[in-house]
């Protein structure tokens, strides 16, 4: 027998207006040609550099999809509910884990049985206890560097100029903030201009304890917090968040669109460095994304992938 508990938050529904009929400029690029000249050899070293790796073989610095499922003494699957999906990546490490040796060689559609499965990173104090699980590999994506294929569909490039011109949005920056943080930070502007709403306030709360959670395991957090006004900020923060998190997802829901394992995979694909990274606007799970050889549910990074795709799919209606 299963028993849940969920607790719930729910906003007001916004009343959507015709968004795909705003007006938007967005943002322009610095014209320094340099930063041309950086962008093609950026993406001459990155495709020169994924050459070097198998795209059928789990290696590290990999992201590894998976499937568990639970088995018997020999093998045998209890009940199909005991299944679930998770992403691991593969870092590189001095000592080896061995959840990171599981996958390191195999290929896609490759299963094997183990008894060793610790979901939550933590260290099994009863190692008697362990429980066999039938584990499944779906799907892959490689290593440290730029896929061209997953660029491309992530922001349905479809040319030369426009990959050169969606990498430039990361390479131009002014004030400290680069082209791809300013057309957001507009767009969002813009949206929240047409749609005026307010966040209840036990939800502005809410996220201020779990903004102050993660603070707090930033080495200089005393800093930030010594500072005059740094409560009124962090409320600022978590009132922002939540505006555009509330938006964002009734714009999914009228747009009906869903996450597919290919949306999983453009998204992991832009942590595969720094650069890339700046492309992300919706992190979960921070610490487990650059924690090595911990799993992620696929229920854990679905929300935030679908918000990316909405705010994707919101900047290439548009800007197009």
């Amino acid at each position: 027998t299963f028993s849940y508990s969920f607790d719930l938050s729910i906003a007001d529904p916004i009343e959507l207006k015709e968004w795909k009929n705003f007006s938007f400029k967005s943002p322009k690029r610095k014209k320094y040609k340099d930063l041309d000249k950086q962008v093609i050899n950026y993406l001459e070293n990155e495709i020169a550099e994924a050459k070097k790796y198998n795209n059928t073989i789990a290696e590290e610095n990999d992201w590894v999809f998976f499937e568990t499922l639970l088995v018997d003494k020999d093998n045998v699957p209890l009940t199909p509910y005991l299944k679930d999906t998770f992403w691991v990546k593969l870092k590189n490490e001095e000592v080896i884990d061995p959840l990171h040796a599981l996958f390191i060689g195999k290929k896609v559609n490759e299963s094997f049985v183990s008894d060793y499965l610790e979901i939550d990173g933590t260290n099994n104090e009863y190692e008697n206890y362990r429980y066999p699980y039938l584990i499944k590999i779906n799907a892959l994506v490689k290593g440290k560097n730029l896929s061209l294929d997953l660029l491309r569909n992530t922001f349905k490039l479809k040319n030369k100029t426009e990959v050169h011109n969606k990498l430039m949005e990361v390479f131009s920056y002014r004030n400290d903030l680069s082209q791809r943080k300013a057309i957001i930070e507009e767009i969002f502007h813009l949206l929240l201009s047409k749609h005026r709403f307010e966040v209840p306030k036990h939800l502005v709360l809410r996220r201020q304890e779990d903004i102050l959670a993660s603070l707090c395991k930033q080495p200089d957090y005393q800093v930030y917090k010594a500072q005059k006004n740094f409560d009124s900020y962090v409320e600022m923060l978590a009132e922002k968040q939540l505006k555009e998190e509330i938006l964002i997802d009734q714009i999914t829901h009228h747009e009906n669109l869903c996450v597919e394992i290919t949306d999983m995979q453009n998204y992991l694909h832009l942590f595969n460095n720094k650069r890339l990274r700046e492309f992300v606007y919706f992190k979960p799970l921070l610490e487990k994304l650059d924690t090595p050889n911990t799993p992620i549910s696929t229920t854990s990074l679905n929300l935030s992938v679908l918000r990316e795709k909405t705010l994707n799919h919101i900047i290439h209606t548009l800007t197009h």
